[in-house]
């Protein structure tokens, strides 16, 4: 494969030296600390091809917040109440324009959902 940019210059790439590409490299020098000194190494999320062909297993990793004060309690909260309306975006927004439009008939009329 040949790319051409501008003038005569060409900047070729060979399939062959894929093995000692500089994220391929990088990523084995972190492997190799990891195993010398006898820790994990995290991929992070997501499965991608290039995990998978440095790892033999897999794991579930879970972060645990422990808020210590007000401050933190609050920011705990908000990612809570974020991930939840996150993942129920649709269906809180259809209970709520159904909740809205019974609060546009008269008053007395009973509120279903």
């Amino acid at each position: 494969m040949t790319l051409r940019l501008r003038g005569s210059r060409r900047l070729t790439y060979d399939a062959t030296y894929a093995k000692y590409s500089p994220g391929r490299v990088l990523v084995q020098e972190l492997v190799e600390h990891a195993f010398e000194a006898n820790s994990n190494l995290s991929f992070g999320i997501g499965v991608q091809d290039y995990k998978l062909k440095w790892s033999n297993f897999e794991s579930m990793v879970v972060a645990l917040y422990m808020p210590l004060d007000a401050k933190g309690r609050r920011k705990v909260f908000a990612q809570k109440l974020g991930r939840f309306f996150r993942y129920y975006r649709s269906r809180v927004r259809d209970v709520l324009r159904k909740c809205f439009a019974r609060l546009d008939k008269e008053p007395g009329d009973p509120l279903r959902i």
